[in-house]
C-alpha cells in the first residue's frame, strides 16, 4: 500500500515537471497539476489564491469539490487553516471539530472529514494555497505532505512559466541520490531554478544544469 502511494505521488510531480514545457496555457497546465495531485492522493484538491492585500482566498481551480462548497462564503487567510499566514503545511484530521476550519458545516455537508492545506511561495511571498479534503478520517503522513508542498512548489514555478528541458522525460527512472548533481553544488541564476533543481533532488530525478551541447 506505502509502495503503491510513493509510485503514484512520483508519477503525479513527474507528470506535472513535464507539464511545465508544454505550449498550454498557464490555466491548462495549472488544471492539469491539480488533476493529478487528486488522483495520485484520493482526496479532492483545489488551488486557492490569496487577494493582494494578503486576506481573502477565493477557490481559483479545483478537482472533486461540489459547487456549493466552493461558493461557501469568503475565506480569510488567517482563520482558515492558517497555512498562509504561518507558511507552512497544515494538516486537520478531524475538520468538523476544529477551530481551523472556517466552514466546518459545509465541509461536513460535503463529506470531508480531514483537510490539509499547503502555501504556494512565490519569490518570498505567499500567493496562495493547494488544499487537500479527504472524504475518511486519515491521519496525513510526512510523505502527504512532503507530496503537497512538492505539488505546491510546482505550481510556483508554473506562476514562472520556467523553461524545462524535457525531451527525454520518457526516459526519467529513480536513481540513486549519490549518484545525481544536487542543487547544493550549483549556483543557480534564479531562485525558482533553485527551487526547481530541490524538487528534482527530492525525487531522484537526474538533471543537468547548463547543459555544453543540446539540439537547436
Amino acid at each position: 500500500m506505502v509502495l503503491n502511494k510513493e509510485r503514484a505521488f512520483y508519477k503525479a510531480v513527474s507528470r506535472s515537471i513535464q507539464s511545465l514545457n508544454t505550449p498550454a496555457e498557464l490555466k491548462a497546465k495549472l488544471e492539469g497539476i491539480v488533476r493529478l495531485a487528486a488522483r495520485a492522493s484520493h482526496c479532492a484538491v483545489s488551488l486557492l489564491l490569496i487577494d493582494t492585500a494578503g486576506q481573502k482566498l477565493s477557490h481559483n481551480i479545483s478537482f472533486g469539490l461540489p459547487q456549493f462548497y466552493i461558493h461557501k462564503g469568503v475565506l480569510s487567510a488567517t482563520d482558515s487553516l492558517g497555512e498562509t499566514v504561518n507558511i507552512q503545511t497544515i494538516a486537520i484530521t478531524d475538520a468538523q471539530n476544529d477551530s481551523r476550519i472556517q466552514f466546518p458545516q459545509m465541509a461536513s455537508k460535503a463529506g470531508f472529514s480531514s483537510i490539509m492545506g499547503s502555501p504556494i511561495i512565490q519569490q518570498e511571498k505567499v500567493i496562495g494555497s493547494l488544499r487537500f479534503y479527504c472524504k475518511d478520517f486519515y491521519e496525513f503522513s510526512q510523505q502527504d505532505i512532503n507530496f503537497a508542498e512538492n505539488m505546491a512548489h510546482i505550481i510556483s514555478l508554473a506562476f514562472f512559466t520556467l523553461p524545462v528541458n524535457t525531451a527525454s522525460s520518457d526516459k526519467i527512472t529513480p536513481m540513486p541520490i549519490s549518484d545525481l548533481k544536487t542543487a547544493r553544488n550549483i549556483t543557480f541564476a534564479h531562485q525558482s531554478e533553485t527551487e526547481f533543481a530541490r524538487l528534482l533532488d527530492f525525487y531522484n530525478i537526474e538533471w543537468i544544469y547548463e547543459p555544453r551541447s543540446f539540439p537547436l
